[in-house]
């Protein structure tokens, strides 16, 4: 029989590096269900989900059950979560973390752009109000010749009608008359009566300002100011006080009384108590004290009464005293100013009227005057009158003279200045017509002003755009930066762990290889000891592995 030999051999690497390696395959796969859980918590959560519900969808693994160390027990499983552990981890994720890539963000239009687009919409059209405009001007020129130089050359035209009109000499005729009957009037002579009158009436006026001032009303009222001061001179009455005394003086003593009646029978409830508490409740000296007791009451009492009597009537008699030495006072001073007053009226009042008196005077004597000056300028503004009427009827006569003359050349001056009126109306009808053709091409210019600005707004849009397209770029930019630097914090933790695995794979590995050998004749003892060996190593791999 042929002998056949069967070898197993296991290598394995250094145990410390094979879990460093295990280890950072587990952060690996912690960090990556930790992302992808984050994220699923945020995204329920902008759906609206509630936190019970986000569990119930995110509860992973199984309980287990049994009890461990008993048969039948099976263990959760390692991604199981308790609802109190998972409530907590999901409380724990902050809806502002970031657990995935960042998303692109587009910058919006700028404010240039914006204004640019608002200044675009609002320029459609703008250009009708000048061409409205020109056409406007243009109608108003044309009516305007029609309306105005037309008008001012046909007015021209008939004012050279009747240029040649001869003048009426009957209006001189009727100066030179009225002159001639003005002459006659001339010899009228003047009337004095009004300034002798007036003289008169003066006359009267001074003989009422020879009166006497009467003094009865001042001299009356000193008088009675005197009879007013006498009264004031009485002497004090002192039963009078009883007008001023408490009407609960009697109460107040009576209480008082009460008190102190009261305080002396207190001080003989007490005795008496002493003396029991001595034993000589009834004795001589008991007797002796109590009536010290009521003596110094009854004194008290006495005291009491008299002194709030006493205070109470020197307080009525000092205050009606203050009373009547007041009301005196008042009636002194009320006299004294009553004389003063009556004398001070009379005074002013014969004041008045002297001064009345004076100003009749004075107005008579410039009555008198004012009537005699007056009768002059009356007499002679009489002659100046008469005066210029003669000069008045000789200017007529000769203005008379003059009038066929003056007809001859006012008729020249008319027809003159009508033949220029007719040629300002035809210069300012053709001047008329001038401005119409202005306006016609201003209205023209105007509609060219709509051309031009519409294509100024153009260029005006242009640079919004230039200026908004190179700010919105910047924006952009600045959103790309952001994305960029959100996305480097985002990949950090994974780099780092692809640092640490670049780090692990480079690190010299120590092996140890495990031969086993069997053959048909080797001993049943001996085959379960090589099988043992070859499990105790598969268990021992499978737990680093984080399998069992």
């Amino acid at each position: 029989m042929v002998e056949e030999t069967f070898s197993t051999v296991t290598n394995r690497l250094d145990p410390n590096i094979e879990a460093y390696r295990l280890g950072l395959l587990g952060d690996v796969q912690g960090y990556t269900r930790d992302q992808i859980f984050g994220r699923n918590v945020q995204e329920l959560r902008n759906q609206g989900v509630s936190p019970e519900d986000i569990a119930r969808r995110l509860g992973t693994g199984t309980a287990g059950s049994g009890v461990e160390g008993e048969e039948g027990y099976v263990p959760p499983s390692a991604d199981f979560l308790s609802p109190e552990d998972l409530q907590q981890k999901i409380g724990d994720v902050s809806q502002t973390a970031m657990y995935g890539a960042p998303d692109y963000q587009v910058a919006g239009l700028s404010p240039s752009e914006r204004a640019a687009t608002v200044a675009a919409q609002q320029g459609v059209g703008a250009y009708q109000p000048y061409l409205t405009s020109g056409a406007q001007s243009l109608q108003g020129a044309t009516g305007m010749i029609a309306n105005s130089a037309l008008p001012y050359m046909q007015q021209g035209i008939a004012a050279l009608q009747g240029s040649d009109q001869q003048y009426d000499p009957s209006a001189a005729q009727g100066i030179a008359q009225r002159g001639m009957n003005q002459l006659g009037q001339t010899t009228a002579q003047y009337d004095p009566s009004a300034t002798i009158a007036n003289t008169y009436g003066s006359m009267a006026d001074m003989a009422q300002t020879t009166g006497q001032y009467d003094t009865t009303g001042t001299v009356a009222n000193t008088y009675g100011a005197m009879g007013d001061m006498a009264g004031t001179t009485g002497a004090y009455d002192p039963a009078s006080a009883r007008n001023y005394m408490n009407e609960y003086e009697d109460q107040a003593v009576q209480q008082a009384l009460a008190d102190v009646a009261r305080a002396g029978q207190m001080q003989q409830s007490q005795l008496g108590a002493n003396a029991v508490g001595a034993g000589a409740f009834g004795g001589a000296r008991q007797g002796v004290a109590q009536a010290e007791i009521a003596k110094s009451t009854l004194e008290q009492q006495g005291r009491t009464a008299a002194g709030m009597r006493q205070a109470g009537y020197e307080s009525a008699a000092q205050r009606s005293q203050e009373a009547f030495e007041r009301q005196q006072g008042r009636g002194q001073t009320a006299a004294q100013q009553r004389g003063a007053m009556g004398l001070a009226a009379g005074q002013f009042d014969q004041g008045a009227y002297e001064s009345a008196m004076g100003r009749g005077q004075t107005a008579a004597q410039q009555r008198a005057a004012m009537g005699l000056s007056a009768g002059q300028f009356d007499q002679g503004g009489f002659e100046s009158a008469m005066g210029r009427r003669a000069n008045a009827a000789q200017q007529g006569a000769a203005l008379g003279m003059s009038a066929e003359q003056f007809a001859a050349s006012g008729l020249e001056s008319a027809m003159g200045r009508r033949q220029g009126a007719a040629g300002m109306y035809g210069s300012m009808g053709q001047g008329i017509g001038q401005l119409g053709a202005q306006l016609g091409q201003m209205g023209i210019q105007q509609a060219g002003l709509g051309e031009m600005y519409q294509g100024m707004n153009a260029r005006d849009i242009q640079n919004l755009m230039t200026t908004g397209t190179n700010e919105r770029q910047v924006q952009q930019a600045g959103l790309d930066a952001n994305r960029m630097s959100n996305l480097q914090r985002y990949t950090q933790p994974m780099q780092q762990y692809g640092f640490l695995s670049d780090i692990y794979s480079g690190t010299p590995s120590g092996s140890s290889t495990l031969t086993a050998s069997s053959a048909p004749q080797t001993s049943p003892f001996q085959t379960a000891v090589g099988v043992g060996i070859a499990g105790t190593s598969a268990v021992a791999g499978a737990a680093e592995a984080g399998i069992l």
